[in-house]
Parts: C-alpha cells; sequence; structure tokens
C-alpha cells in the first residue's frame, strides 16, 4: 500500500503501460498514486462573482477548486448551481463547439445513452439552450435515481429520462441528430481518483469491455439520423476500447470528424489503423483524469425538418395553476399532477411513448388538492421560471443549510401567508408554507441533510 492507501496499481496494467506510453509511462504511473484535482462545472445560472478559481482550458464554465470543498452540504450545489465533475470530461463541450455546436438549433434531439449519474447530460442541457430535447437514457436500476435528482436539480425542463436497455432504441429510426456513448469501461483512467477500480481490473477486462461497446455502437447507430453526429468517449487508457471502437465506427460508415486542433495542453493525439481520430487526457500530462473522446458523422444528407411528429396538446382534464411561458408547456400526469416540458420535448415523449419506451418528461410541476396547487421541489429548480410566478424568500447560507435539513427557517418575517419559493444567491431551493404561527417545510424527506457535521467549504463564497 502507498502512503495515499490506494491499492497498488496491477503488474499486467504497468506492462501494457510501459508498451503503449513508453517514455510516457513514469509521468503517468507517478500521477496515478498522486492527490487527484476537483472540479466542477457551473450552471450558466449561477454566476458567482469575484473568485479566484482556476479555470479549465477547455471548458468555459469548468473550474478547479480545492481538494478540501465537501459539496453536498453546499446549498449552492444542492440548488443544481454546479456539477462537482471530472475536468477532462469536461471536453464534451469542446468538441461540439469545435464542430459548431450542432445542438444551437430549435428541435434537434440528443440521446445520452450511458447518462448516469448526470454530468454529460447536465452539460448537453446547457448547450441546447431550451432549443430541442435530451433524451438521457440509464438502464442500471440502482443509477438511476441519482440520475433523476441530477438532472432534476439542474432545472431544464427539455429532457427526458428512460430506463431502456440499449436494443429498445433500435427501432427509432433516423430519430436523434446527436448520439453521446461514454461507453462502459474498464476504468483505468479513474485508477487516481477511484482506487476501487484498481482492485476491479483484470488482464481480461479491456476485450470483455470492447464487446459490449461494440454492441452498444452498432445497436444505437440505426437511430442516429443522416448527417447526424456520434460522439463517443471513455475513461480508460485500453486500445480496443479507444482505437478498436473507433474503427468499429469507421467499418459501420461513419466519416470521423474529430477536430485536428487540441482541447488543451498535454492531450495526446490518437490515431486507429484506418485513420480516424481521437484525443486522449493523460493524468500528469493533463490536469485530469484519463478521457478519450472522438467524433463521427453519419454519412447522408441532414434531416431538417423537426416538426414532423408534433402532437397536438389535448384538452388538459387539470388545470393549469399559472400561465406558461413559450416554449413550455404542461404535460398532464397521474392523480391531478402535472409535468413541466417543452413543445418539441413533448413531440419527442410522445414518439418515444409510442416506440414502447417507458419515459419521464420535464420537471415534476404538482399536484392539486382540492383547490388548491402544491409545487413539486424539482419546479423550484426550474431555472427558466418567470420571477411573478410564486412568491418568493431569499435566505441566508445557514437558513438555507436549515432548509435542507427541514428545519424551520429562523430569518423569516413575520406575517407571511401561503406557499413560498425558498432561493439562495437566486437558486431554488425548494418551498415552505407559511401557517400563522408555523412553518411547513416541503422539502422532500429523501433528499434532506441528514450529516451537516462537516462543513461545506464554499467553493464560491458571497463577496
Amino acid at each position: 500500500m502507498n502512503p495515499l492507501q490506494k491499492p497498488s496499481l496491477p503488474p499486467g496494467f504497468i506492462l501494457r503501460m510501459q508498451t503503449q506510453f513508453q517514455a510516457e509511462t513514469p509521468q503517468l504511473l507517478y500521477a496515478l498514486d498522486s492527490q487527484p484535482c476537483t472540479s466542477l462545472r457551473l450552471n450558466p445560472f449561477f454566476k458567482p462573482e469575484g473568485h479566484s478559481c482556476e479555470a479549465v482550458e477547455w471548458s468555459q464554465e469548468g473550474y478547479y477548486v480545492e481538494n478540501t470543498c465537501v459539496f453536498g452540504t453546499d446549498p449552492a450545489f444542492q440548488a443544481g448551481g454546479y456539477y462537482v465533475q471530472e475536468a477532462a470530461s469536461m471536453s464534451v463541450g469542446w468538441l461540439l463547439k469545435k464542430l459548431s455546436n450542432p445542438l444551437n438549433k430549435p428541435g434537434v434531439r440528443v440521446l445520452d445513452a450511458c447518462a448516469a449519474p448526470g454530468g454529460k447530460s447536465t452539460h448537453l442541457l446547457t448547450l441546447l439552450h431550451s432549443q430541442g430535447t435530451l433524451v438521457a437514457n440509464e438502464v442500471t436500476a440502482s443509477r438511476y435515481p441519482a440520475l433523476v435528482e441530477n438532472l432534476s436539480k439542474w432545472g431544464y425542463a427539455n429532457q427526458v429520462i428512460t430506463r431502456s436497455p440499449i436494443e429498445a432504441f433500435s427501432n427509432l429510426e433516423a430519430f436523434f441528430d446527436l448520439i453521446l456513448i461514454d461507453a462502459p469501461c474498464s476504468g483505468e483512467g479513474m485508477f487516481r481518483k477511484t482506487p476501487e477500480a484498481r482492485t476491479e481490473w483484470k488482464e481480461e477486462s479491456e476485450r470483455s469491455c470492447a464487446i459490449r461497446q461494440t454492441d452498444i455502437l452498432l445497436k444505437l447507430l440505426p437511430s442516429l439520423k443522416p448527417g447526424g453526429i456520434l460522439l463517443y468517449s471513455t475513461c480508460t487508457f485500453a486500445p480496443m476500447e479507444n482505437e478498436g471502437q473507433m474503427e468499429v465506427c469507421m467499418q459501420a460508415g461513419l466519416s470521423c470528424i474529430t477536430p485536428d486542433e487540441t482541447p488543451g495542453q498535454g492531450w495526446r493525439k490518437i490515431i486507429s489503423p484506418s485513420g480516424a481520430n481521437g484525443w486522449q487526457a493523460i493524468p500528469g500530462a493533463v490536469k485530469g483524469e484519463g478521457f478519450f473522446i472522438s467524433a463521427f458523422q453519419k454519412q447522408g444528407q441532414p434531416t431538417e425538418d423537426f416538426s414532423f411528429g408534433m402532437p397536438t396538446i389535448p384538452k388538459a382534464k387539470v388545470k393549469f395553476p399559472f400561465e406558461m411561458p413559450k416554449p413550455f408547456v404542461f404535460l398532464e400526469g397521474k392523480e391531478n399532477s402535472l409535468f413541466l416540458t417543452t413543445d418539441s420535448t413533448l413531440s419527442t415523449y410522445t414518439l418515444l411513448q409510442k416506440a414502447g419506451i417507458k419515459a419521464r418528461a420535464g420537471l415534476k410541476a404538482g399536484e392539486w388538492k382540492g383547490d388548491k396547487f402544491i409545487p413539486d421541489a424539482e419546479l423550484a429548480f426550474w431555472k427558466h421560471m418567470p420571477e411573478d410566478t410564486f412568491p418568493i424568500l431569499s435566505v441566508d447560507r445557514q437558513d438555507a443549510i436549515r432548509f435542507l435539513r427541514k428545519e424551520n427557517i429562523i430569518n423569516m418575517q413575520d406575517g407571511l401567508k401561503g406557499i413560498h419559493k425558498i432561493t439562495y444567491r437566486g437558486l431554488g431551493l425548494g418551498w415552505v408554507n407559511c401557517i400563522p404561527g408555523r412553518q411547513n417545510n416541503l422539502y422532500p424527506l429523501a433528499w434532506r441533510l441528514r450529516d451537516t457535521s462537516n462543513p461545506a467549504l464554499d467553493p464560491f463564497p458571497e463577496q
């Protein structure tokens, strides 16, 4: 055991690194046994001023922060103000911008095929600007709740979350404009940040993961539109899982469109036997963990008609609690409940349902109990909510933490009545129902902060 209490690197892995990276191997192995860096990506709706955090070179919203930060008890984190994400994986945004951001047009459909816990999905939602729809899929049941929570708190209504096997999308021919496959892999790039990945690694992992990755790729390609873009990424160094899968894409008739320009200092260009290229981050050379990314385009003319399949919104049986600004719409759920989504997302959701893919669209808005509308916790995170929709109660950091514990807010003026939206630094946290003489904290019990003995070091303290 080394001084940082990490298991030793697998001997088979070290041997392959010596062959694969040669003179770069000592730097890589040293980095894998060192302290990882910590990074996060800001939600555009959270704009902390005056901070001194170092920027991530390839991400406009990415920053490195101190390793001592404890994010779980930070109200800004709980309100979806930022997402704690490994720096190298933020290169997805860099790559899309180099491709002239194909998401920046109305009605575009995007699939994040292996989405949990939601880092790249929240990034894609930011780039979509509510113009198109993100379908975030996670087949593993244990990982699904984290995906729902993270996407809900990010606060964008143009999302559809599914929990389907990859083959369920095969029948959606020419459906998506962009597919991101952040493929399940052997995880070698996370040996520094996730020590248990070392003990789980086996020499046969590369081959078994490559077989699974090829299966995912080939099953999803029919659902990509002609002219559509496929992003493929992993957090491993294994050639079968990187160069090998680029070869699968080329053999399937795709064209490699990975930019020749490097994402940043230290990134390594990887070239497959047929000439496809991708970019690889190597710890020690890049300030981040191991990551690989490449881009491909399906042959054929792009489909520009985004209006097909747009459903007629049925006459609601449940009345709407407030007027909705365009392009947002309500979707009626079960038992007098409402969801909040967009018109183009409603179209995508309807077509997914017709294809037999179970899904949930947008954010839960709330439900009617008698003649009173009770907003859902997810509605408080909606980043596009007009300010005059609900009365707002802005709280300081200590009261925000009390609210997240489901405790009473101390600094609250007397005489307030009815449901108020709790905000912290401009971000919605949840709801409180003010009743004469008491207050009902409506924060979900399942999300309640239980252990706040280790207070968060605020990465972006108020000035």
